[in-house]
């Protein structure tokens, strides 16, 4: 990385390095990596082929998506509004599928971030100890994987 704020050349961080994308071995590479994933955002979600094979469908939940072409061995399709999975299990499956009808597939969770504390009260009965409570917002599924703390900085 590289940082030109203020500067007039470049600064001492690393070299510039191209970087060429990733390119899978013996099985597919499914993307995006990370496991729980923003309810409402839009989702590209992309499988990348090992070398000579073609990918001939990616699917969501089971259902077939329009494929796009991103580049030499990598298939992608597009979701809008991804939405919580109304099932027991908050996931959704994503599974590619190649011209030899070898399948892979993963599994994301679909969370919603934190939401801002609503009604925050504090009492104390003796100025150490300090018992605070508040409205954290919507309720969270009972299997939902996005874990959150909730800290309290008192000055």
């Amino acid at each position: 990385m590289r940082s030109f704020c203020h500067q007039t050349g470049p600064s001492p961080w690393s070299n510039w390095i191209t970087n060429h994308g990733t390119k899978a071995r013996d099985k597919f590479k499914i993307f995006p990596s990370q496991s729980v994933l923003k309810e409402g955002s839009n989702v590209m979600f992309c499988c990348v082929a090992p070398v000579g094979v073609n990918i001939t469908s990616i699917t969501l939940r089971d259902i077939p998506y329009p494929l796009l072409n991103i580049g030499d061995g990598v298939k992608a399709i597009l979701v809008s509004n991804l939405a919580i999975p109304t099932n027991l299990i908050k996931i959704l499956s994503v599974t590619c599928t190649d011209s030899a009808g070898k399948t892979s597939s993963v599994g994301k969770f679909v969370s919603f971030p934190p939401q801002k504390p609503r009604n925050l009260s504090c009492t104390t009965s003796d100025m150490i100890n300090i018992r605070c409570s508040w409205d954290p917002g919507r309720k969270r599924d009972q299997y939902d994987r996005n874990n959150q703390t909730q800290t309290l900085h008192i000055e």
